[in-house]
């Protein structure tokens, strides 16, 4: 039987962040996992930066947690949303004062 999303997801629920110790999954930081050809599954992760020294651990800790639905083949690929600090929005027109 072929594996859903739904199950991938449900499979990644409790996965903590290393940072904050929070669900992965209340964070926002999974997308829709994408089918792959043969059996596996493709795991976006969205950080909310590029920087993050947790990348390899996270990317361990989603193998393991998705190794018990026996998928030929799992990639794990990540992204980041930066999101501007609360008053430091971008404004064009403070970039050049004269």
């Amino acid at each position: 039987m072929a594996v859903t999303a739904e199950q991938v997801l449900a499979a990644l629920k409790e996965l903590k962040d290393p940072s904050s110790g929070r669900p992965m999954s209340e964070l926002g930081y999974f997308k829709h996992p994408e089918l792959l050809e043969g059996g596996g599954v493709r795991v976006r992760v969205e950080l909310p930066t590029p920087a993050s020294p947790y990348k390899a651990r996270i990317e361990e800790a989603v193998r393991a947690t998705l190794s018990p639905l026996q998928l030929a083949r799992v990639e794990v690929a990540f992204d980041a949303n930066v999101r501007p600090s609360p008053g430091k929005q971008h404004n064009p027109t403070t970039w050049f004062r004269r």
